[in-house]
């Protein structure tokens, strides 16, 4: 029905205004239905167990509704499409052949009625839809929305196939009741054969095709065999592409990022505003150790040991003390000896200078080691770790010689199984001061541990099944054409998938294996009173982080190759043939603007790097610049940091930069468009002729011919 509209045959007198106005009700109906089905996840009653495509995700709540609603549009949507079709149909004839009029006004009335139920059902649901939305909101209508999509695509896609089929079937049983047992057999005799082709002349001589029609069906066989080889393609690159968003989105928790910034939130407050060492201690003692530790709940109330390993406004369960590190500048020989507190400087083996901190059991370090990095786990219970800070404030553990500060702490969230660390890090620029940065992860840990994990384990197999395939074919197609399959870019980007594809395997497997080796160790790690140690998640994280990273770089390459079923057209051949056309002109832009771009960045550095951020160093200057390209100006910074200057420096660079050479490159692209470029080698009008024509011919469109007309060997019969 929803393509009728566009390929509806000739002489049909269910016009295509009709099949539109009947798709139009069907939309309403399904709409209303829908929202008189949909319920609240509060008021439901089905486990809402969330399936995630990557591009949709649904429960089974939505799919309920979706269902629901089929079964009680169906009856309601067939009613004026039968009432349509009860109208004669025109046949296809000569201008001028007219029905008669009794059969007009026979066939009337159910177009009248059809017609009312359209305008009725239509205008009533449109009505209610607007009610429901205006009591519900916004959230709950993009709920219901997603659950009307749902049953959209059902009643499409599921509901009139199982429609036609069940027709079929009753047609075939109605018309042929016979048994497949029982075959009917037919008895011919030989003179009553003979009397009926008596009379008949016998067939010309058959001939030969001509050189021509040879051809034509030489060519159209070529054509079928590249549609059919080009169709295999694309569907495997499909399904590689669908199988990848499934796996990359159903890796990700939509709640990792609200559990990063509440940690942010709760335990980095002011942390950006430290620039000594006292502001350091004054912030851990006001607002870190009261936030880490809570005792006391809002209303005064003492709390349990348990809840207070959460900490302050957070869902986070603290895994094990907090770990804090120190790195330290080497070691200076000329000062030796055992003052009673503080760092001291002694010889390792008589050959080595070393730190050692000498105050009174606040950390022991081993003496034999000569080291610049000093680790210790702070307590657990806030009255020893607040005497443990006074300790190490009393005795300078921060000093002169102090590089680098590094708090580290793990958590884990019970209700979406996630873990998160924490890393704060001080550091001693070369003028004295601090500067401070925090880094907050959150990561899934846990593999195949629900039921629902089970269609994940299937798409991982799913994806190692495609990408053998896709490994095989790409194999055969190297040994088939040698070098030449690298110089084309769409086999490059395959190349590199099937690279990347390995990659993603090799990481993922190397991630469960750190993942299984840091949850043993917390198992490990736990005593009477919960963990006693800190749970070091670095080495997981980072590969986490890395089979995140390859995996988005395989996700943008493999949909980035879904253009290839594009390169046929002659527009985007064109397209990709640019680079190649103008590739001399953008090697001289290119050096212009970098000439350009390093005399504007280091001027500005030595006028605005003291007086603006965005000046400091290179790498910010060009960050600015580069923003000031993309219109994105500090025109108001500049002017106060040097009036004279300013805005001589901000006219030029706009002039030179902004105007001339982003017009120049403009003109590039536009000279390289308006010349006949090379077309890309795998871009074949025949076979979009023959793929359009052959969907012409499914769909049953009907086009005018067309006035050329080809005579000889130009002639296509298809």
């Amino acid at each position: 029905m929803w393509t009728s509209p566009i390929v509806s045959p000739e002489g049909s007198s269910f016009s295509k205004t009709e099949r539109l106005s009947c798709c139009w009700a069907v939309v309403n109906a399904m709409m209303v239905a829908s929202a008189m089905w949909y319920r609240d996840e509060d008021e439901d009653s089905i486990t809402n167990i969330v399936y995630n495509l990557g591009f949709m995700r649904f429960t089974l709540q939505e799919l309920y509704v979706s269902l629901a609603t089929t079964v009680v549009v169906t009856p309601v949507a067939m009613a004026p499409l039968l009432l349509f079709r009860k109208e004669i149909p025109v046949p296809v004839t000569a201008p001028g052949v007219r029905r008669s009029n009794s059969g007009k006004r026979l066939s009337r009335w159910p177009k009248y009625v059809a017609w009312a139920i359209v305008v009725v059902s239509s205008v009533v649901s449109s009505f209610f839809v607007i009610m429901y939305s205006l009591d519900w909101g916004e959230e709950k209508s993009e709920a219901w929305l997603k659950a009307f999509f749902l049953s959209f695509c059902l009643s499409s896609v599921v509901a009139e196939t199982g429609q036609l089929l069940i027709l079929a079937l009753l047609a075939a049983c109605i018309c042929n009741p016979t048994t497949s047992s029982k075959q009917r057999t037919y008895e011919i005799k030989i003179d009553k054969l003979h009397l009926h082709l008596l009379d008949r002349k016998a067939s010309e001589k058959v001939r030969p095709p001509g050189a021509a029609s040879m051809l034509r069906m030489k060519r159209k066989n070529n054509q079928r065999r590249k549609f059919y080889f080009v169709l295999r393609e694309y569907s495997i690159l499909f399904l590689f592409v669908v199988v990848l968003f499934f796996i990359s989105q159903q890796d990700i928790d939509p709640f990792s990022f609200h559990a990063s910034q509440t940690l942010s939130t709760a335990l980095t407050k002011d942390f950006d505003s430290i620039t000594t060492p006292e502001d350091f201690w004054a912030w851990t003692e006001e607002i870190l150790l009261p936030a880490l530790y809570p005792t006391f709940w809002y209303n005064g109330w003492k709390m349990k040991y348990l809840d207070r390993q959460f900490p302050f406004h957070t869902e986070a369960f603290r895994i094990g003390p907090p770990r804090l590190t120190q790195i330290r500048e080497a070691a200076d020989t000329m000062k030796k000896g055992n003052p009673p507190k503080g760092w001291i400087v002694a010889t390792s083996n008589g050959a080595y200078s070393c730190w050692q901190f000498n105050a009174t059991s606040t950390a022991a370090y081993n003496s034999a080691d000569c080291v610049s990095t000093f680790s210790m786990e702070l307590p657990t219970a806030l009255s020893k770790v607040t005497s443990t800070w006074s300790d190490l404030q009393r005795n300078n553990w921060i000093d002169k010689y102090t590089k680098r500060l590094v708090l580290e702490m793990s958590f884990y969230y019970p209700s979406r199984k996630l873990f998160s660390s924490l890393l704060m890090a001080v550091d001693r620029k070369d003028v004295g001061h601090l500067s401070t940065s925090a880094v907050v992860g959150t990561h899934r840990l846990f593999q195949y541990e629900n039921t629902s994990d089970y269609g994940m384990m299937i798409a991982h197999i799913l994806f190692i099944f495609v990408y053998l395939v896709n490994f095989i074919m790409e194999a055969v197609m190297i040994k088939a054409e040698g070098k030449k399959f690298f110089l084309s870019i769409w086999n490059l980007i395959s190349f590199v998938s099937i690279i990347g594809s390995a990659v993603v395997i090799c990481a993922f497997g190397i991630r469960y294996h750190f993942s299984s080796e840091a949850l043993r160790n917390i198992a490990e790690s736990t005593g009477e009173l919960g963990i006693d140690h800190f749970v070091d998640f670095e080495s997981t994280f980072w590969w986490d982080e890395a089979f995140k990273s390859v995996l988005a770089i395989l996700v943008f390459l493999n949909t980035l190759a879904l253009l290839r079923v594009v390169r046929f057209s002659k527009t985007i051949a064109k397209f990709i043939a640019l680079p190649g056309a103008m590739k001399n002109d953008l090697i001289a832009f290119s050096i212009t603007s970098v000439v350009a771009f390093m005399a504007f960045s280091s001027s500005g550095m030595v006028v605005f790097g003291t007086h603006m951020k965005a000046f400091s160093n290179v790498l910010h200057t060009n960050y600015a610049l580069f923003d000031m390209l993309l219109g994105r100006f500090v025109a108001e910074e500049i002017l106060e940091a040097n009036r004279y200057v300013g805005p001589v420096y901000f006219t030029i660079f706009m002039v030179c930069v902004f105007i001339i050479l982003v017009n120049f490159l403009v003109a590039i692209i536009c000279d390289a468009i308006a010349s006949d470029a090379s077309i890309d080698e795998d871009y074949d009008q025949e076979l979009v002729d023959y793929i359009w024509k052959s969907f012409q011919q499914i769909f049953g469109i009907h086009l005018p011919p067309t006035s050329d007309v080809k005579t000889g060997d130009e002639t296509e019969i298809f």
